[in-house]
């Protein structure tokens, strides 16, 4: 039972990766999808983003906002 669990867990999880992928995907090219894809796609944290893109962290949260209210 706790195998059959387990697996129907990684299964919902594989789907929602999938979800993410595609949705980062279909963004246009621009600062918006390099943030997406480094903060969920690389697991870069917001701190980390900002320095690499020369912007602030709250300007990453902002973004990130931005796109998950659209």
């Amino acid at each position: 039972e706790q195998i059959r669990v387990k697996e129907n867990r990684q299964r919902v999880l594989q789907d929602e990766i999938e979800q993410v992928e595609s949705f980062i995907d279909a963004l246009p090219n621009g600062i918006e999808k390099r943030v997406m894809e480094m903060v969920y796609l690389d697991g870069e944290s917001q701190c980390d983003v900002a320095t690499a893109l020369e912007i602030t962290q709250g300007r990453v949260s902002q973004i990130i906002k931005k796109i998950c209210q659209n």
